[in-house]
């Protein structure tokens, strides 16, 4: 990624991943060889996750810096404030000093919100201010068309990392040329 850090090529994902099994199914995807584990705030599992990420580490030796989390901002936490309270949140159930990927989990739209562009730009704003403080390592999008994508600009100081997308591959999609244009890596889920 153009942050500088590597992804795994394979992660361990947690959506719908029932609380009371997530630690111990974290912890044996980690003792099984996955380096990188996903979830999100709306999943509602960031501590049984942070839970299983502690577990794998003690089971298997491994240090924090060889296991990549990425988690995600909701789209009610979203704007400079929320997303910083969010974040903070986030941070605090998984009990971790820094989360590797931060992710807008989905683009805020015209049909929800009137001044969309601007909701997406502050939240990308406030991810900005986390990558600064040492609490992010690289921020992106999930789920993004290109026309969602982050206006950058002057404004701006960070070019996306990444774009999350679900992927299936017997199934016409939408176009997903953009990569290179608006960031630099592709995450297919």
């Amino acid at each position: 990624m153009n942050s500088g850090f590597g992804i795994p090529a394979a992660g361990f994902g947690t959506w719908q991943s029932e609380p009371e099994k997530t630690a111990a199914s974290v912890c044996k995807a980690i003792e099984c060889g996955f380096r990188h584990i996903d979830t999100a705030a709306l999943y509602g599992n960031e501590a049984e996750v942070g839970d299983g990420v502690r577990l794998g580490l003690e089971k298997t030796g491994l240090s924090r810096e060889d296991i990549f989390i990425t988690t995600k901002v909701w789209n009610t936490d979203r704007g400079h404030g929320r997303t910083l309270r969010a974040f903070e949140k986030s941070l605090k159930a998984l009990k971790l000093d820094y989360v590797d990927l931060y992710l807008i989990h989905w683009p805020a739209v015209a049909s929800q919100y009137q001044c969309w562009k601007e909701l997406n730009n502050e939240t990308w704003k406030a991810m900005e201010k986390l990558v600064d403080e040492g609490l992010v390592r690289s921020i992106g999008v999930s789920n993004f068309l290109p026309h969602h994508h982050i206006q950058h600009g002057q404004s701006f100081q960070i070019l996306q990392h990444i774009q999350e997308s679900h992927f299936r591959s017997c199934q016409d999609q939408f176009p997903y040329g953009t990569c290179g244009q608006n960031h630099d890596s592709q995450k297919n889920w």
